[in-house]
């Protein structure tokens, strides 16, 4: 199942949501700052998180643990 997932997922070509509009300083330049992606095949449209949002997660994740806690 899970390798199934995985070759689907390589097939769509994933894209920026909002893709001609203009990166402000601090944001992602993969997504634009919207925190996820899109892609279309067989006429069903896909999300994905960006690398961005799973990078700002583990590091709330992180911190919030007793090891980042000082």
């Amino acid at each position: 199942m899970q390798k199934e997932n995985k070759e689907k997922e390589e097939q769509i070509q994933w894209r920026a949501i909002y893709p001609n509009s203009p990166i402000q300083e601090g944001q992602c330049p993969i997504c634009g700052g919207v925190d996820f992606l899109i892609g279309e095949k067989d006429g069903y449209t896909y999300k994905k998180t960006c690398v961005c949002e799973e990078k700002w997660i583990a590091m709330q994740k992180a911190r919030n643990s007793r090891y980042g806690k000082e």
